[in-house]
């Protein structure tokens, strides 16, 4: 049974009490720049319940909060089911769920082409998060530009090169597109 404080939701729901005696592993990793955070749950699956009726959906929304000072929970983001794995063996059967920040399902993984004309950065920026249901947060370079164009390209991917053109650490997490300056985030 996994002892770590924490509580996971998935689609508003809270399943934590029957995640908690399945679970073998909570496993979270933060991106800096231009990835996704991701976090994978393996899961005893002896009963099947995982491959089965229980078993998440591409696209489920999974928020999880963790154990931090004093054991108080904190928020550690909202996540989106990605790929889940049953592997069977002589340990017995297993259910491996991957989440990842970055939604899956919405028009940031869809190629697009559009053209921006005398805007700054921070519009741009600005510009492709409201398209994408975002809020945008950070700190970013006054820059201004004549003329940028998405060439038929993921906004993702836009986003990740203006951050690396830049010099900014790009993310986003959950609903939100985080920008901040490099050297903000360095010092």
């Amino acid at each position: 049974m996994f002892r770590s404080n924490f509580r996971t939701d998935v689609n508003g729901v809270t399943i934590t009490d029957d995640l908690r005696p399945m679970l073998n592993s909570i496993t979270c990793t933060d991106k800096l720049h231009a990835e996704a955070d991701e976090e994978e749950f393996e899961l005893q699956d002896t009963q099947g319940l995982w491959r089965g009726p229980w078993r998440p959906d591409e696209g489920d929304v999974v928020r999880h909060w963790k154990g931090g000072v004093d054991n108080k929970l904190v928020f550690a983001g909202e996540f989106e089911v990605d790929d889940v794995e049953a592997n069977v063996g002589r340990g017995g059967d297993t259910v491996t769920i991957r989440t990842i920040a970055a939604p899956i399902s919405e028009p940031l993984r869809t190629n697009k082409r559009k053209t921006f004309e005398k805007k700054s950065l921070r519009a741009i920026f600005e510009e492709v998060a409201s398209d994408n249901g975002l809020t945008l947060e950070g700190s970013i370079h006054d820059l201004d530009y004549d003329f940028k164009m998405q060439p038929n390209q993921r906004g993702l991917e836009l986003l990740k090169q203006l951050g690396e053109d830049t010099d900014h650490y790009v993310s986003v997490r959950g609903r939100t597109l985080h920008v901040h300056k490099v050297d903000d985030i360095d010092s």
